[in-house]
């Protein structure tokens, strides 16, 4: 009875050995670990930068008035070919309209004035400038002339006391010409009409852009309307008898419309679009710079430009800068139309045939190296390069690597299924785990294990 104790607990034990064995070796192979790779590869890199935008304008070219009144004749229809200034119809002004008009003609006036004003500052200013630069090197000379004078005095003095005396007046003509060259090197004068003389100069830039917006607003008020471009008319929606208001109508009378487009004007013109660029890449755009640009609304097509515009005051919109670009179609486009949504991505740089690998195969190390892990043997080596320009998915590798080396662009933790087989003191085989192990008897009181990843 007692031997039988003492074979039920020492089978027990050998259990619990075997269990612990088992459980480490299940430990160890849920860390194994494997890699994503990719090879190293010679191609083409382009290195751009995107932005997204809207159509600024294309081949249609609206037309709009800001009259009011009777449509009493229209001279074009659909599919004429007119010229810029030809009179595309005539409205009879209403007394809205002509009010609008009179008041129109009066700020044109009044920005006609303000820009003869800045003009006559910038003027004034000039003249300020000239002066005080006259002045300040007139005040140099005679202070020079009169130290001269004040040692010639000197040197023809006889006696004590006329020397004296005259040692006193150099003194001070000395220090009346340090004064003065004071004075000239300071240019305090100067700079400050200087000053006045560039304020009026952007003065006068920003009194001629207010003429050009008045003449303009003052323009819109006339009662012939007339084409800006050459063109081809298109998309006609006046005709004589429609009365234009400038305020919004619930009527749906056809004697009723509000202000908006008459017609358009169909030019052989490239469509131009604008972009914003944050302030961190607009130092890197340049005019001319080429640009593939896609439109939303026009998904099957990838069109062609260039930067012809950069705007660098920026504008800042819930804290954040950016600089509108202005992008210019190498091709017309009839099917784009204005105030579309666009995105182009501005190329920067284009390499061809060089060694390339994925962005996610490079990372810095600790000391600002760049580097990347190249498999040797089944394992992983870190590799510094140097590295190039980039994609938005891909790297240049300049050096450190060769083209066919395997690279490392991810990990992934894989648990591993462990089968184990085990005799036990009581007989028979034991399996324990799920690796499908199968095999001979051990025999004794040994065990085994297999361990297989699972995928």
């Amino acid at each position: 009875m007692k031997n039988k104790k003492w074979w039920i607990i020492g089978g027990v034990i050998i259990l619990i050995v075997a269990g612990i064995l088992i459980y480490q070796k299940v430990k160890a192979g849920s860390l194994a670990m494997q890699y994503t790779t990719s090879q190293v590869q010679k191609g083409t890199i382009v290195s751009s930068i995107a932005a997204s935008g809207s159509i600024l304008s294309s081949n249609y070219y609206s037309i709009t008035t800001g009259a009011s009144g009777l449509v009493s004749s229209v001279y074009v229809k659909d599919g004429d070919k007119v010229y810029a200034g030809q009179k595309l119809l005539q409205i009879s002004l209403d007394q809205d309209g002509q009010q609008a008009q009179a008041k129109a003609y009066s700020a044109y006036l009044a920005a006609q004035s303000s820009l003869q004003t800045a003009q006559n500052n910038q003027l004034t200013a000039q003249q300020s400038v000239d002066q005080a630069n006259f002045n300040r090197g007139k005040n140099l000379t005679s202070a020079k002339m009169a130290v001269k004078q004040a040692e010639i005095d000197l040197n023809n003095a006889t006696g004590s006391a006329a020397r004296v005396q005259k040692k006193l007046a150099l003194k001070q003509a000395q220090d009346a010409l340090s004064f003065a060259e004071q004075q000239y090197n300071a240019n305090t004068d100067a700079q400050v009409a200087q000053a006045e003389l560039d304020d009026s100069g952007n003065s006068i830039s920003q009194a001629q852009i207010n003429l050009k917006a008045a003449y303009i607003a003052y323009q819109q008020t006339q009662a012939t309307v007339t084409s800006p471009i050459d063109g081809t008319v298109s998309g006609m929606s006046c005709y004589v008898g429609m009365s234009i208001t400038q305020t919004t109508s619930s009527s749906n009378s056809n004697a009723k419309s509000t202000s908006g487009q008459l017609l358009a004007i169909f030019n052989q013109s490239n469509p131009v679009m604008s972009a914003d660029v944050s302030e961190s890449d607009i130092n890197k755009i340049k005019t001319d710079q080429k640009a593939t640009i896609t439109v939303d609304a026009i998904s099957d097509k990838t069109f062609t430009g260039k930067v012809i515009g950069i705007n660098k005051t920026g504008t800042v919109s819930s804290g954040v800068t950016n600089y509108p670009i202005t992008i210019q179609f190498d091709d017309q486009a009839s099917d784009i139309l204005p105030n579309m949504s666009a995105t182009a991505n501005i190329i920067l740089d284009t390499k061809v045939d060089v060694l390339t690998v994925p962005a996610a195969a490079v990372s810095t190390s600790t000391n600002g190296d760049t580097t990347v892990q190249v498999m040797v043997n089944n394992a992983p080596q870190i590799k510094t390069v140097q590295t190039g320009i980039s994609s938005d998915s891909d790297i240049e590798i300049v050096s450190g690597v060769n083209e066919g080396d395997t690279v490392v662009t991810g990990t992934v933790s894989k648990t591993t299924t462990t089968a184990s087989s085990t005799t036990s003191v009581f007989g028979g085989l034991r399996t324990t785990g799920g690796g499908g192990f199968s095999g001979a008897s051990l025999g004794g009181s040994g065990s085994a294990t297999r361990t297989r990843t699972g995928g």
